[in-house]
Order: structure tokens, then sequence, then C-alpha cells
């Protein structure tokens, strides 16, 4: 018998994604201070990934048109994210 949170395609079994609610994810970002609490907001926030956040420049961010420009993210694919 297989647990509830398995699932299986094929021969390889995958385990369900666990999920933070947007209370649990709040609660962690105002424990962080500083510059990690800035990385864990756009994370969080803007759907930036960890590469992504981490090498984000000044000019890629656009205050008048509230977006963020990433550049070579996933895939080396350029892309805007709000």
């Amino acid at each position: 018998m297989q647990p509830k949170n398995l699932i299986c395609i094929g021969f390889v079994p995958l385990f369900a994604l666990t999920v933070l609610s947007t209370q649990e994810a709040m609660l962690i970002i105002s424990n962080l201070s500083g510059k990690y609490q800035i990385i864990a907001s756009l994370l969080f926030g803007a759907g930036l990934r960890i590469n992504e956040a981490l090498r984000l420049r000044i000019k890629d961010i656009d205050f008048h048109n509230k977006s963020i420009f990433v550049f070579r993210g996933k895939g080396n694919k350029d892309r805007y994210t709000l």
C-alpha cells in the first residue's frame, strides 16, 4: 500500500510538493533581516528563482513600470516579472 502523498509515474515514485501558505511565508520573511529579507521577499513576491535574485542588478529594476528584468534566467532566457 502506498502513502497518500506518493505519486507514481512509471516505476519512479515522486513525492507531492509541500507549499507554504502566504501567512507562513510572511512569518519566515519577517524573521529575516537585511539583505536576506530583501532576497526572500523577491523570491516570494516577484517569483524569482534563487540564482536570478542573486544576479539581480540595480539597472534591472524599473521602479516606474514596477517590473524587474531577469537577464539570462532559467534556460538562458530573458524575461520580465512584476
